[in-house]
Order: structure tokens, then sequence, then C-alpha cells
């Protein structure tokens, strides 16, 4: 028989979605001033972040470490990537 302890997390981090398959969620303290850019079309979601940050800095004509979310999403969007720069750069 299978332990069904639950054990506590820190918080802002959760496990959501069937017992089968678990995606870890970790949630962004976001402030006010903070922008949300979604990328039109489908990305290849195999790139770095080195890459994403060069589609941030080419296709938004933003700089990725200006501390907003950027989001990307693949072809079928059943996938994101997100990418942001926090300031501390861990």
């Amino acid at each position: 028989m299978q332990d069904r302890t639950t054990h506590a997390m820190p918080p802002g981090i959760a496990f959501p979605g069937n017992r089968r398959r678990r995606s870890l969620l970790i949630m962004i303290p976001l402030s006010p001033a903070t922008r949300i850019y979604l990328a039109a079309g489908a990305t290849d979601l195999r790139k770095s972040f080195e890459g994403l940050s060069d589609l941030v800095t080419h296709q938004f004509k933003e700089n990725p470490l200006n501390g907003h979310l950027y989001v990307f999403a693949n072809r079928k969007k059943k996938r994101i990537k997100s990418l942001y720069f926090e300031g501390s750069g861990t």
C-alpha cells in the first residue's frame, strides 16, 4: 500500500494536476510595474535561456534583464517557457 502522507511545501510551491504526472509550480512575486509579454506564434522551446533572451532582444526590442516577464509557447500551445530576471541572478 502506498504512503499517502502529505509533506509541507514552502509557501508559493505547489504540485497541481493528477497523481500520474505532476508539475512543479513556483509563484513569482511580480510588482504592479512588471509587464508580461506573450510571444505571438510558436517558439521552439528547445531554445536555452540565452536563445530566449536573444528573442526578447530582437523581437520585443527589450532588455531581458529589465525585470519584466516574457512567456513563450510551443506550436500546440500545450507547454510554455517563461523568462524572468529577478535581480540576483539565482
